[in-house]
């Protein structure tokens, strides 16, 4: 049989192998939440850039149809009067001047301003004529 010199060696070299293990096993736990932790910084990227891409692809859309409309007659006939002033052949235009709009929007003012003193009871009147000044 072994000797206690030989039997004190073999837990010793047990405990030192039991040690070693255990410290393989934690730096292989450390690795592996390492790797967990880059792994989810990963699809956290990859999340974001797929948010980024739908983004951009509504935009392209958007775009798209703006140009499409950009391109029609109508938009172009439209800046046409708008900007340049043209018209069509038969089409007759009718200018507005804004001197005759804000006359009839004080028309209009002064219209409700005669219905309203004229909804007022009698008493009503005379106290305005007497103490407010107009």
């Amino acid at each position: 049989m072994l000797g206690k010199k030989n039997k004190r060696v073999f837990v010793v070299f047990f405990s030192f192998l039991n040690f070693f293990i255990f410290l393989v096993a934690v730096f292989i736990f450390y690795l592996s939440l390492k790797e967990n932790g880059r792994r989810s910084f990963i699809e956290n990227e990859i999340n974001a850039m797929v948010a980024e891409k739908e983004k951009i692809q509504n935009e392209n859309r958007f775009l798209e149809e703006k140009i499409a409309y950009l391109k029609t007659s109508q938009f172009q006939e439209k800046i046409a009067k708008e900007k340049l002033n043209l018209q069509k052949e038969g089409e007759r235009v009718a200018i507005i001047k804004l001197d005759n709009l804000e006359n009839l929007r004080k028309n209009e003012e002064q219209k409700k301003e005669k219905e309203i003193i004229i909804k007022k009871n009698n008493f009503e009147r005379w106290r305005n004529y007497f103490f407010e000044e107009e």
